[in-house]
């Protein structure tokens, strides 16, 4: 059983939909399969490919170097490692903004991943590997501090003084993006066309980043339940369900069984074919 939100129902469905061939909704194996769906890459994520293209788009940037997802296509590119002292930490993008001629470095949060913000009603929730939402949230913001300050490499791999323009793009931003595009009325003119809302951070060198100076910024982690760490997953899920629900959030749980080929008709069909074959076997003995 995961817990989503409501968001998170609305991409799982967006997801099902991008996923259908004939009419069937399929796992991420059968689709890579059918055509439908990039295979996947280490690392990086169709989610980040699309935002990032509407991004572009919106804001006029020159994508440079990312890890571009087509369906039915293996992924092409790569990430590119713009800070100086640690070279093996990749940002998901780097765009050229047609304006100034800055260079954006941009990346992606996947909220299962990385947290919710500060003020957003599902910023004390658990994410991957059951982490606390606002650790996550810490973790995020001390890294892309990173970001930040440099020392920065430029994509020829020599010093750049002049740093990175860093642009953040939320995965709850986009999700709810979509979600306008897709309420919007279709034809004629639209006074308001939906905008994909991102965050900006110019390049700061004289930024502290001294071990008291980020725990300063840091959001309170002491807010997790008492003793939560030493239950069971499966406890801490419906104890985080019980409290969401009680508090009026909504969120639902949803039991996602493709591995065992809950929703995917070509799984269900493999699965069938195993036990024919295991039963015919077992009753030839």
């Amino acid at each position: 059983v995961r817990l989503y939100s409501p968001a998170g129902l609305a991409r799982a469905h967006w997801l099902s939909k991008k996923n259908t061939y004939q009419g069937m909704r399929l796992c991420s194996k059968h689709a890579v399969e059918a055509g439908t769906k990039s295979s996947h890459k280490a690392g990086a994520s169709t989610a980040a490919c699309e935002a990032l293209h509407v991004l572009a788009k919106q804001e006029d940037l020159v994508v440079l170097r990312h890890v571009h997802f087509a369906p039915g296509e293996e992924p092409e590119g790569w990430e590119a490692g713009i800070l100086a002292d640690h070279p093996r930490i990749k940002v998901d993008a780097v765009c050229r903004r047609a304006s100034d001629g800055a260079l954006v470095a941009y990346q992606y949060q996947g909220n299962r991943f990385h947290g919710f913000p500060p003020g957003n009603p599902l910023h004390e929730t658990f994410g991957v590997g059951h982490q606390w939402g606002p650790a996550l949230w810490n973790k995020t913001r001390r890294r892309t501090e990173q970001y930040i300050k440099g020392p920065h490499l430029g994509l020829d791999g020599t010093t750049r003084p002049e740093g990175y323009v860093v642009v953040e793009v939320w995965e709850h931003d986009y999700i709810s993006y979509k979600q306008q595009v897709k309420a919007a009325p279709r034809g004629g003119e639209v006074s308001a066309p939906p905008t994909l809302a991102f965050t900006q951070h110019a390049h700061d060198p004289d930024l502290d980043m001294s071990e008291a100076a980020m725990a300063s910024r840091d959001v309170p982690v002491d807010t997790m339940p008492a003793g939560d760490h030493v239950r069971s997953k499966q406890a801490r899920e419906c104890a985080s369900l019980s409290a969401l629900s009680a508090a009026g959030d909504g969120r639902v749980a949803v039991n996602l069984a493709v591995a065992t080929g809950g929703p995917c008709p070509l799984c269900r069909q493999t699965n069938s074919a195993a036990k024919a074959a295991a039963k015919a076997e077992a009753a030839s003995v």
